[in-house]
């Protein structure tokens, strides 16, 4: 694989994800984290024991807010969802029953889902209430099977 084609595909990829969502800065990092480093004169001979190789997997994770588009992110080789509402304003907690529907659909296809947590639009300090808002939120996204929340 040259520079190019690896070029091509982070486009190709970066492309599906503007269509169907967002994808996570993770993504990004990962996919320039595996290429290979240039080597220099100085460097020293590897030791026997930094010669192990690592597997590292990388994660593509796609910001949803509606079934459509999960299915779509899942099909363009998402790993793992993120489910919101309303992106225009930064996003807020989705609703329950599309975080079940997701899970649902996901489960069988070992992708993982999680969900922001965040009672409204604005800034993120929150009074009490917003907070038991909050607690009940991810008591909820929990019993519905989520892998994990956001916020």
């Amino acid at each position: 694989t040259g520079g190019r084609h690896d070029v091509f595909a982070l486009v190709a990829t970066l492309a599906v994800g503007c269509i169907t969502g967002a994808l996570s800065y993770s993504f990004v990092t990962n996919y320039f984290h595996k290429r290979k480093p240039i080597k220099t004169r100085r460097e020293q001979p590897m030791k026997k024991r930094d010669s192990l190789k690592i597997q590292h997997t990388h994660t593509i994770e796609f910001c949803v807010s509606d079934i459509a588009s999960a299915i779509a992110a899942i099909h363009g080789g998402a790993t793992s969802l993120e489910l919101c509402s309303n992106r225009l304003e930064g996003g807020v907690s989705p609703s329950l029953g599309f975080v079940e529907e997701c899970v649902r659909v996901c489960r069988n296809l070992s992708v993982e889902v999680h969900v922001l947590v965040r009672p409204r639009p604005g800034g993120f300090v929150y009074d009490q209430e917003e907070f038991e808002v909050i607690l009940r939120d991810i008591s909820a996204y929990i019993n519905a099977g989520v892998d994990g929340n956001a916020f």
